[in-house]
């Protein structure tokens, strides 16, 4: 509510500046005006001075009603001040703020003696840094022996190539 009155007396004087540089403005050309083209300039002259009259009465309408909408505001806000339950409760509130700010207070003045001290947790559930490790072998021989026997032919079928490439070779 407060924004929209206070953008329509923004709306309201920016109306009211323009037409009054156009009344200056018809105003000139009436004075520096031939005898031939009076009669026009002092209409358009008259026309401009009615519309800035008009906008005028529109901007004091438009700041009474932002007036009145700021004491509207006022007087909720006082009421509002005054009420013992809105009191109590910010009172609460109050509190509660604080306590906020002094709990978080004490968790970094423990959080700067942990890392003095060197330890890296307070919280005796939470999970330690360790390397897995796997408890039981299932199925896992199997794969074991046909990689140790898979080996063992490569090493072998290499052996047998290079003796029959150094037969080769003598031949």
């Amino acid at each position: 509510e407060k924004t929209r009155i206070s953008i329509a007396v923004q709306a309201a004087q920016t109306l009211l500046d323009d037409a009054v540089k156009a009344k200056e403005e018809a105003e000139t050309n009436l004075v520096e005006a031939e005898a031939h083209e009076e009669e026009t300039l002092k209409k358009e002259f008259d026309e401009a001075s009615k519309h800035v009259e008009e906008l005028e009465k529109e901007l004091k309408e438009r700041i009474e009603e932002q007036e009145k909408i700021l004491k509207q505001e006022s007087s909720r806000i006082k009421q509002l001040a005054s009420n013992q339950k809105n009191l109590k409760w910010a009172e609460v509130n109050k509190r509660a703020k604080v306590a906020n700010k002094q709990a978080d207070v004490d968790a970094y003045k423990k959080q700067l003696a942990m890392e003095k001290s060197g330890e890296k947790t307070t919280d005796i559930f939470a999970r330690r840094k360790a390397k897995p490790q796997i408890l039981w072998n299932v199925g896992q021989k199997k794969e074991e022996e046909n990689d140790t026997a898979n080996e063992k032919n490569n090493n072998k079928t290499e052996s047998e190539e290079g003796a029959l490439q150094d037969e080769e070779a003598g031949n």
